[in-house]
């Protein structure tokens, strides 16, 4: 199974060709920041006809909007993967989760959005912990295998004096979690570089269950020219017992004509070709005469 976590910066024009890009190389996606409403969702399915979603926004969808866009969650993944997807619902704006289910095993998968980093605002501590509270929640509630926790956490787990990555650092104790730049595998540089300093951190991250640990293959970040957003791509490959490949067949193209061509032989040829298949059909006769109703 292969994970991406994009925070994309609001989505626009110029981005869904990456989008679906990023969409076609992953099984799921996990966006942050998309900057749509709720009546707006539908561009996904407009832009990646391959793919299906579950969508949060940031917004509410009768408020006066002042400013800019803002927020946003959503999980973009495949439409044709064996195993089976359920939204999971939330009143939390910043957190957008499914749940997934196979033959052997099942895994609660959730985009996470956290407000910004600070080591003296404790409204906005509250909000970061409102979150985790409701990740806690909803994997005690949910009967699953496995988490998988990806998304923009506004916070490098260096930042020592962060409240933020204190505690989001408990969190994952209480929880009997793992951070995936933990494991071996991990080959991440950076995540996020500031257009107006140069500043390069790490503030997007994978948290995991412990007992994924040994089965995840790869975590690493793609610095992609084409990616418009500040975040870069991160991928998290997980060596599952749940089919997520398609198991059904790839369905044969059909052949249909186009009308638009054909030349006045062309009709003459599908009118003596027509009239030859009606010929060899075998009229019921008996059936049609019948009048009796109760025939057989």
């Amino acid at each position: 199974m292969k994970i991406a976590s994009y925070n994309i910066r609001g989505v626009n024009a110029a981005k869904w060709h990456y989008l679906s890009d990023v969409c076609t190389s992953h099984d799921f996606v996990l966006l942050q920041e998309h900057w749509l409403l709720d009546s707006q969702a539908h561009l996904f399915n407009d832009h990646l006809p391959n793919a299906a979603f579950h969508s949060v926004s940031g917004m509410e969808q009768h408020t006066l909007l002042a400013g800019r866009p803002y927020g946003g969650c959503c999980i973009i993944w495949k439409k044709d993967l064996a195993c089976h997807v359920t939204p999971i619902n939330s009143q939390n704006r910043r957190l957008c989760v499914v749940k997934i289910c196979g033959d052997f095993e099942s895994f609660i998968i959730a985009s996470v959005y956290m407000p910004c980093d600070t080591q003296n605002d404790r409204a906005n501590l509250n909000i970061f912990d409102n979150v985790l509270t409701e990740l806690s929640s909803i994997m005690n509630y949910e009967n699953v295998n496995c988490v998988v926790l990806g998304g923009d956490y506004n916070t490098d787990l260096t930042r020592v004096n962060s409240l933020h990555t204190r505690a989001l650092m408990h969190f994952v104790r209480e929880e009997s979690l793992l951070f995936s730049s933990n494991l071996p595998c991990y080959s991440v540089d950076y995540t996020y570089e500031s257009t107006s300093n140069n500043v390069r951190s790490t503030i997007d991250h994978f948290i995991i269950s412990e007992d994924l640990a040994d089965r995840v293959t790869v975590v690493q970040c793609d610095h992609n020219v084409h990616n418009l957003s500040d975040h870069s791509v991160l991928s998290l490959c997980i060596s599952t017992q749940t089919a997520v490949a398609s198991a059904r067949p790839a369905t044969p193209a059909v052949r249909k004509p186009l009308w638009y061509k054909a030349t006045l032989q062309d009709f003459e040829r599908y009118r003596t070709a027509l009239d030859g298949y009606l010929g060899d059909v075998q009229e019921p006769r008996d059936a049609l005469a019948c009048v009796d109703p109760m025939c057989s």
